[in-house]
């Protein structure tokens, strides 16, 4: 009867597809880039998100024109918060199962961009990397001191804080940026932190 059931319900899900005018040829769904990660005409958003996020497409310097409104909804809408929320949860289900020492000497390393504070109003200003990056814009954002903080990473830094763990921040920003950085830290309510490592 099972086997019966299996059978009938793979012949339903196939006459849906069909009356959809869904197609089922798996190479619809292969990546359209080049091996350096250069645009391919007829690029599916959807695959060039998933290849970057895999690291499959690497060396990639922009997003594909194409892409842009479909990265920035993705950017702007309600699924990064609940990506970031998943994260988060890991995270803390993993520090708090951890046998701390109560020592001083447990730290947990932030990155700054796009982990602590997010660079997202820079890059909604730029086209949400469709632009080439530009040094000098970015760095002139930086100081602006301005990144908001990402919400769920805010909540993790200040649990991690209450369970006796320390923050330390890393970051490839240069020495240069130190005080506008942990100024602009402080200000999205990362307020302490053992060390800030810059470049």
């Amino acid at each position: 009867m099972g086997g019966v059931l299996v059978i009938w319900l793979f012949l339903f899900a196939g006459a849906v597809e069909l009356s959809l005018g869904i197609s089922h040829e798996i190479h619809l769904l292969l990546l359209q880039l080049g091996s350096s990660g250069h645009h391919v005409p007829g690029l599916s958003c959807l695959s060039w998100r998933l290849g970057v996020e895999a690291h499959n497409i690497i060396e990639w310097s922009t997003v594909p024109q194409a892409c842009e409104s479909y990265v920035g909804h993705c950017m702007l809408c309600h699924q990064y918060r609940k990506d970031s929320r998943a994260v988060v949860y890991e995270a803390l289900t993993y520090a708090q199962s951890l046998k701390l020492a109560v020592d001083g000497k447990d730290i947990w390393v932030f990155d700054v961009d796009e982990t602590s504070p997010s660079n997202l109003p820079y890059y909604a200003k730029h086209g949400f990397r469709v632009e080439a990056y530009n040094s000098t814009q970015f760095n002139n954002w930086v100081y602006e001191g301005k990144a908001p903080a990402l919400p769920e990473s805010l909540k993790l830094y200040k649990k991690l804080l209450s369970l006796g763990i320390k923050a330390v921040f890393i970051t490839g920003r240069p020495e240069a940026q130190r005080n506008v950085t942990a100024a602009n830290l402080r200000n999205v309510g990362y307020h302490t932190w053992e060390k800030l490592i810059l470049k």
